[in-house]
């Protein structure tokens, strides 16, 4: 009897490690299974992106651009009676001054209102720029660059929208600053160890004959200083960038009354997204065909809500655009053969765009091309 449970047990432990190894090996992401979760993801993009309607009250956007231009933030000076509101907004427009004392205040008084979140901040990125200017001319390191933008990413997600101008704006303006941090042609990391063992050897040869381990551990504490400078924080801050740009993207807007300006909005945004990836700052393909796309789905959805308020010229505009090749980025191979491509996406929008405005002309409104 004690044999035979013994052999139970012994069969019961096999059968118990053969399904935990299968298990495992089921588990393991085949080459397939990690394109299609980069689809999945995509797609999931695609269906948050729509929580918040990507259209611009223009005159909002107009009262917030004549603010930036007229109002005098030190004395709050306005042409008009101004309201309370106005006030508010027209002191978030004041310089940072990068003491102690300065940037506590914008901290306290700035940055932590629920207003510059929600209302400025999604029209102004003023103070992102000027702490990216001021780290340049201080010489900060990698570390200063990620933290600040890691600070405005996680302020903006209080936003429900970003002014498409603003955005373009700020990445006219950061991409000089991102280009120089992340620069595309370095000396390889391999010649830097060389050159780094070398220096060791050579001038510390004495060391090294009276304390082998002491050299050792020595020269292995100065790689791991160059591997995190040279490779490990550039590429949290590339991670951060990313994020950054994508959850931006994924909150762009524009107004209808802008017309052919949206859509020339849309262009200029794709082609500053090619320059950071011709400038090093996106250095994986796939991390740039991720923003396209997300830049994409952002300006369907915004013709799927307010096409029938463009024009007929307008679409033909588009169209043209398309139809040229003109637009380069577009041609980016997808990660999968089949899936749709990016200029498939913006024809399909674009043609259910023009059948809303020809039925919206003829006055007839259904629930299959609702206005």
């Amino acid at each position: 009897m004690n044999k035979t449970l013994q052999s139970l047990l012994l069969c019961s432990l096999v059968t118990v490690s053969f399904i935990h190894s299968a298990v495992e090996q089921n588990s393991q992401p085949s080459g397939y299974n990690k394109t299609t979760k980069r689809s999945r993801r995509r797609l999931s993009r695609a269906k948050t992106a729509q929580t918040a309607a990507p259209v611009l009250d223009k005159q909002e956007t107009e009262r917030m651009a004549d603010l930036e231009q007229k109002c005098e933030p030190q004395v709050l000076r306005f042409d008009n009676q101004p309201t309370q509101a106005d006030k508010t907004l027209c002191l978030f427009l004041n310089r940072l001054q990068f003491t102690q004392e300065g940037i506590s205040t914008f901290f306290s008084q700035t940055f932590n209102r629920r207003e510059y979140g929600a209302q400025f901040l999604p029209h102004n990125f003023s103070h992102l720029i000027q702490f990216l200017e001021y780290g340049k001319k201080a010489e900060q390191p990698h570390d200063y660059f990620d933290g600040v933008i890691r600070l405005f990413h996680t302020k903006l997600k209080s936003a429900s929208f970003v002014n498409a101008a603003a955005f373009e704006a700020m990445l006219d303006k950061s991409t000089p600053f991102l280009a120089d941090l992340l620069p595309q042609e370095k000396l390889s990391l391999w010649k830097d160890i060389k050159k780094l063992l070398w220096t060791n050897f050579r001038d510390n040869f004495s060391f090294l004959k009276q304390s082998p381990m002491a050299f050792f551990e020595d020269i292995s504490d100065q790689l791991i200083q160059k591997i995190k400078l040279d490779v490990t924080t550039p590429d949290r801050l590339r991670a951060t960038i990313m994020r950054f740009m994508g959850g931006s993207i994924d909150k762009l807007a524009w107004s209808p009354d802008d017309q052919i300006g949206t859509w020339e909005s849309f262009k200029k945004i794709a082609n500053q997204i090619s320059l950071l990836y011709e400038r090093g700052v996106i250095n994986d393909p796939f991390d740039l065909n991720e923003l396209y796309w997300s830049l994409i789905e952002r300006y369907c959805f915004f013709l799927e809500l307010t096409g029938s308020k463009l024009s007929l010229a307008t679409v033909e505009k588009m169209k043209h655009d398309l139809n040229s090749g003109a637009l380069t980025w577009l041609q980016i191979e997808e990660q999968e053969e089949g899936l749709e491509t990016k200029s498939e996406r913006l024809i399909q929008a674009l043609i259910e765009t023009e059948a809303k405005i020809r039925v919206f002309k003829e006055g007839v409104l259904t629930e299959i091309l609702p206005y």
